[in-house]
């Protein structure tokens, strides 16, 4: 076997045990991985159950804190209290991220039982992409997302042909079920009284889902 054979060959090698470290570390060690696996061995309880400084799962219906004010999915133009866009420029084989960009606020999770105001800023959300778009070759993108890509400082045209762009969001909306699981505190209610609040524990991470597989 040559020299340059066995370069190569050693060259493969490492390119194969690197890639095979990059998926074990996202499959089972990951911030997301670790926050998935927490949510699939927790079993949920009522809000009429969590009680101060007790770390809980909690299924529930999302509430907007201020329902004339919600935050706006880019791609999809609908209200959420959380969400995730990216677009991918793709050039042949290889793509690139060209915009990734989340927003959240604070939102109310409600059950049978109770509702808790979520402090969901900093949260790992693990969220089910469900908008996607594509715009390129013979393709345009439509002037909302062409408006929207200018808001970001991006276009959809090259010097000459359109990119080819992928669009994906994700988005907590009103109404949706969702599992929450971070620290539960009772405190003062600005409007009297006392309300549960679900916050990050000192020791991970507030989380949030709605993925129907980990709820």
């Amino acid at each position: 076997m040559s020299m340059k054979l066995k370069v190569k060959l050693v060259v493969f090698l490492v390119i194969g045990v690197v890639a095979a470290l990059i998926f074990v570390y996202q499959r089972f060690f990951s911030r997301a991985a670790k926050a998935k696996q927490a949510l699939k061995q927790s079993v949920a309880v009522s809000l009429s159950e969590a009680i101060d400084n007790m770390v809980v799962k909690i299924v529930g219906r999302l509430e907007l804190v201020d329902p004339a004010n919600p935050l706006i999915g880019p791609l999809s133009e609908r209200p959420c209290a959380h969400y995730a866009l990216t677009v991918e420029q793709k050039s042949g084989k290889s793509s690139s991220t060209i915009i990734d960009e989340k927003q959240t606020q604070d939102f109310w999770l409600v059950d049978e039982t109770g509702r808790a105001l979520v402090q969901a800023e900093g949260a790992q959300i693990l969220l089910t992409i469900d908008a996607r778009r594509k715009s390129g070759t013979g393709k345009d993108a439509p002037p909302r997302l062409e408006k929207m890509l200018e808001e970001r400082g991006k276009k959809s045209k090259g010097w000459v042909f359109n990119k080819n762009l992928r669009y994906r969001e994700g988005a907590l909306e009103p109404g949706e079920t969702i599992a929450v699981m971070g620290l539960c505190r009772v405190q003062s209610d600005p409007q009297g009284g006392t309300r549960k609040v679900l916050t990050k524990p000192m020791d991970g991470d507030l989380i949030i889902t709605d993925d129907v597989s980990l709820i």
